[in-house]
């Protein structure tokens, strides 16, 4: 949301600078979630915001899901996800965690930016540029 003061109007410009403030606060931001489960597991994901069910997505080992959304700078866009994988004796691993707090500024001041998941045996780790300051963040399967 931009807030815009208004002293005079030549209307034309007004939308102009409007729209320029607009786009100078949005981010374009891609999650995206690749297993490194070795074997033949599947990684379970379910990926929620407050308004968009992303629908639970089964994948293979090297396998992947993204998705691509925009917000603002200062918004309050979340996305969570639900993630479970069976070993060989059918013990599940699982953990829900947050792959996108706007609250946390997560792509900096970028204008977009990626943030990608890798889950494998043992945790889940936050591969991104390291120019985000979250690399290596790591969530352990309980």
């Amino acid at each position: 949301m931009a807030l815009v003061l208004v002293t005079g109007c030549n209307c034309g410009s007004f939308v102009d600078a409007a729209y320029e403030v607009d786009n100078l606060f949005q981010v374009h931001a891609t999650v995206r979630v690749r297993s490194e489960i070795n074997g033949n597991h599947v990684l379970t994901v379910h990926c929620k915001s407050k308004d968009d069910d992303l629908n639970a997505r089964y994948l293979s080992y090297k396998q992947q899901f993204d998705w691509t959304f925009k917000t603002i700078l200062f918004g309050n866009t979340l996305f969570w996800c639900y993630m479970s994988w069976r070993d060989s004796n059918g013990k599940l691993y699982e953990g829900h965690f947050d792959v996108y707090d706007n609250e946390e500024i997560p792509c900096g001041l970028l204008n977009h930016c990626v943030l990608e998941y890798v889950a494998d045996n043992h945790h889940v780790i936050l591969n991104n540029d390291s120019e985000l300051g979250k690399k290596g963040e790591v969530w352990v399967w309980k």
